[in-house]
């Protein structure tokens, strides 16, 4: 189990080790998040999109595409079994507005 997990993007609901399904949205300007997690168990290995990070240290940035990303966190105890966290990440699309802006000529 994990006992803390942090992330740049937040989470909700907060953090619960007894919970494993997490969101966070975004605005469209980032780009990335880190997650950061803490397993309860020192001997544990942790993963985060299958990329290996030390107990309370940051992942390296994760990418985020507009809409959603799934980040997932495996913690593996010393007997092999396993819990996964899944962090839904919810990037924004670009505002309408933005799109639609009219083209001034000087």
């Amino acid at each position: 189990d994990l006992s803390h997990l942090t992330s740049s993007s937040g989470l909700a609901p907060a953090f619960e080790p007894s919970t494993t399904h997490y969101t966070a949205s975004v605005a469209n300007s980032v780009t990335s998040t880190i997650v950061t997690p803490i397993a309860a168990d020192t001997n544990a290995t942790i993963t985060v999109n299958g990329v290996s990070v030390a107990s309370g240290s940051a992942s390296n940035a994760i990418p985020l595409s507009v809409g959603q990303n799934s980040i997932i966190i495996v913690v593996t105890a010393q007997n092999q079994t396993s819990k996964t966290y899944t962090l839904l990440c919810i990037r924004a699309q670009v505002p309408d507005w933005t799109i639609h802006l009219p083209l001034v000529v000087r």
